[in-house]
C-alpha cells in the first residue's frame, strides 16, 4: 500500500511576482527547487500565510539564483507581491520507505536565499541537514570539504561594540565568540537594530570564495541580524541575513564571493529591534570566517 505524505517544503518564501495573464503555474527559483527536490512540472500545494487561501498548481523552473517566486495565470489571483507562502511536495510511498524519508524543511531569507535546511523528526521536530552546505547561493551537497582554507578570525581584540542613544549592553568577547546581555533598549525606531557587536580589521581579497559559519542560541527568542560589510566608509554589505534565535542552539553557515578587495570589512552582530520587557541575552559561538582557494 502506498501513502501519499509531504515530501518537502519551501517554509514563508516571499512572492516576488504575479502574472495574471500567464499559463498557469509558480515559477521557482531552481536553485530552491533543488535543494527541496521538487522536479519541473511537479505537482504542488501552496499556502499564503497572509491570506491563509490554498491552491494547487505545479512547477516552472526559474532563473538559477534569481529569488523568484511567481504565481501565474488563476493562481496569482490567491496572493500578491510581499506574501509569505509555503510550497509543499508530495510524493507516495510505503510505511517502510516513510521511515527512511523523512520531510525536508527549506527555510529561505527575505531575498529567497537558502539559510537553512533541515529534516522532520517524530511529533514535528526538526534536524538539521549537517552535509549539505551553502555555496556561493547555491545549495550543494558537499561530502568532501575543500582543504585549502584559512580561518581570518583570530584576534579577540578587534571585537567591537556599539549602542544607539538610551541603550545600554555588556559585551563579553573572545577569539572566536561573543556574548551581548542586554539591559534596556534606546528610542530609536523598532525595525532599527541598536545593539551591534563588530568583529573589525578583516581584509577580504577579491575573487575569493568566503565561507561564514557559526552557532547561536539566546534565553529569549529573538531575531537578530549579522552582515559581512566594509567597515570605515561605505558600509557596502557583501552578505547578510535575518535569523531568529531561541534557547536551543543553532547552527548557521553560508557562503559568498567577494568580486572586489576590500581592507576594512567587519563581521556584524546586530540585535534589539524592538522593546524588551525584562534583559536577555544572546551567545554566538565558534564563529569562522574562512577563505577557500
Amino acid at each position: 500500500m502506498k501513502i501519499s505524505v509531504l515530501k518537502s517544503k519551501i517554509h514563508r518564501a516571499v512572492i516576488t511576482q504575479a502574472e495574471l495573464d500567464y499559463i498557469g503555474s509558480i515559477t521557482i527559483d531552481e536553485d530552491l527547487m533543488d535543494s527541496a527536490g521538487i522536479c519541473e512540472y511537479e505537482h504542488v500545494h501552496i499556502v499564503n500565510v497572509n491570506s491563509g487561501s490554498r491552491i494547487e498548481t505545479y512547477v516552472i523552473a526559474g532563473e538559477r539564483g534569481s529569488g523568484v517566486i511567481c504565481l501565474n495565470g488563476a493562481a496569482a489571483r490567491s496572493g500578491q507581491k510581499g506574501d509569505r507562502i509555503i510550497i509543499m511536495s508530495y510524493a507516495d510511498m510505503s510505511p517502510e520507505e516513510i521511515k527512511d524519508n523523512p520531510p525536508k524543511v527549506v527555510f529561505v531569507d527575505d531575498n529567497n536565499k537558502i539559510i537553512r535546511t533541515a529534516r522532520y523528526e517524530k511529533h514535528g521536530r526538526l534536524e538539521d541537514n549537517k552535509e549539505e552546505v551553502l555555496e556561493t547561493g547555491r545549495n550543494l551537497l558537499c561530502k568532501n570539504p575543500v582543504e585549502d582554507k584559512r580561518e581570518i578570525l583570530g584576534n579577540p581584540e578587534n571585537w567591537k561594540m556599539f549602542t544607539t542613544e538610551g541603550a545600554s549592553a555588556v559585551f563579553n568577547h573572545s577569539r572566536n565568540s561573543t556574548t551581548i546581555f542586554i539591559e534596556r533598549t534606546g528610542k530609536l525606531p523598532a525595525y532599527f537594530f541598536r545593539i551591534q557587536g563588530r568583529y573589525t580589521g578583516i581584509k577580504l581579497k577579491a575573487n575569493k570564495r568566503y565561507r561564514i559559519e557559526f552557532d547561536y542560541r539566546s534565553s529569549a527568542n529573538m531575531y537578530f541580524q549579522f552582515a559581512v560589510l566594509n567597515d570605515y566608509y561605505s558600509y557596502r554589505c557583501y552578505y547578510t541575513a535575518t535569523l531568529e534565535s531561541y534557547k536551543e542552539k543553532q547552527h548557521y553557515s553560508g557562503d559568498f564571493t567577494m568580486f572586489g578587495s576590500d581592507d576594512n570589512v567587519s563581521v556584524t552582530f546586530a540585535c534589539c529591534n524592538g522593546l524588551i520587557k525584562k534583559p536577555y541575552s544572546i551567545t554566538f559561538e565558534n564563529i569562522s570566517l574562512t577563505e577557500y582557494e
